[in-house]
């Protein structure tokens, strides 16, 4: 007695094993096609849009940066005495 798979079934059992394993290598390969055709292009594009706008955030913050001295120098001129003494002890302590 060859178990539960007896009189050649067990070579139908592979048969089906062999196809099953064909179909989802097969579907493995459609969806890996899809991804270099549709989601590659669409991540390098979403790459360049991110660097574009990492620079435009360097330059504005550096612009504000530019801006905060010109503010903090018109009122070192301008501003009261306390004023004054708060924004040195700030900047000494970004020294």
């Amino acid at each position: 007695m060859e178990g539960n798979l007896g009189n050649g079934s067990w070579q139908i059992a592979v048969a089906v094993m062999g196809a099953w394993a064909g179909a989802t290598a097969f579907w493995f390969g459609v969806g890996a096609v899809i991804w270099k055709l549709f989601f590659d292009p669409r991540l390098a594009e979403l790459k360049g849009m991110l660097d574009a706008e990492r620079i435009e955030c360097e330059r504005a913050m550096d612009n504000l940066r530019v801006r905060i001295n010109q503010l903090e120098t018109v009122l070192m001129m301008h501003g009261n005495p306390d004023l004054r003494s708060a924004i040195q002890r700030r900047q000494e302590g970004d020294r």
